[in-house]
């Protein structure tokens, strides 16, 4: 079972080199929990405590639990980048071809409602909502990008003003709190196991 945890994780991996975000638009910017994510989010966070969590393989678990905690570390390459250049336009750009990336090869969602589904907690549930809803935020809160289109990096840099980049780094940080929580929640073991993988799938 292990071994086929490794593999899905390896896999994702491999397909991880480069992740897109777009950012433009229109209106005021402001940080506010905004729903930008697919339609059967609300679904999950309502569903997702009720499902028997032995009703799924460890190694999917564990899966799920890795993908996770990729994102965690992709989420703190992004803060080290605002931490070192707060007011470089191309950050933003950086920040959404990664939040982008994260939901379409990672399959965030997906692994972190399996996530939560483990867990069966309530406080879970609302913690995994406010990192998903934060970082689909930075993908397409003004209106310049989207989750179907490709990115345009020259157009989002062109058109990011200090305001926007102000909101699309604190919506990483808060993004960062929340999954960091998240994460805090979920049993050390399989987080224990799950970091492994990681480290395996680094190294192959």
């Amino acid at each position: 079972l292990a071994s086929m945890a490794h593999l899905r994780v390896k896999v994702m991996l491999v397909s991880l080199l480069v992740l897109h975000l777009p950012v433009g638009g229109h209106g005021s910017v402001r940080l506010t929990r905004r729903r930008y994510l697919s339609g059967n989010l609300a679904t999950f966070i309502a569903t997702a405590a009720s499902r028997p969590a032995l009703a799924r393989s460890r190694s999917e678990v564990l899966s799920n639990i890795a993908v996770v905690l990729i994102a965690q570390k992709r989420i703190r390459t992004l803060q080290q980048a605002f931490a070192a250049d707060p007011f470089n336009p191309a950050t933003r750009a950086t920040a959404t071809l990664t939040c982008k990336g994260m939901f379409k090869e990672l399959e965030l969602e997906r692994n972190v409602q399996g996530v939560v589904t483990f867990t069966r907690s309530a406080e879970a549930k609302d913690l995994a909502r406010d990192a998903l809803e934060f970082l689909s935020s930075v993908v397409s809160f003004d209106g310049f990008d989207s989750f179907d289109e490709k990115t345009n990096e020259r157009l989002v840099t062109r058109e990011t003003t200090p305001e926007k980049l102000e909101y699309v780094h604190k919506a990483v940080d808060r993004a960062a709190q929340s999954l960091d929580a998240f994460i805090r929640l979920v049993d050390q073991a399989a987080i224990q196991e799950a970091n492994i993988l990681v480290e395996r799938a680094q190294m192959a």
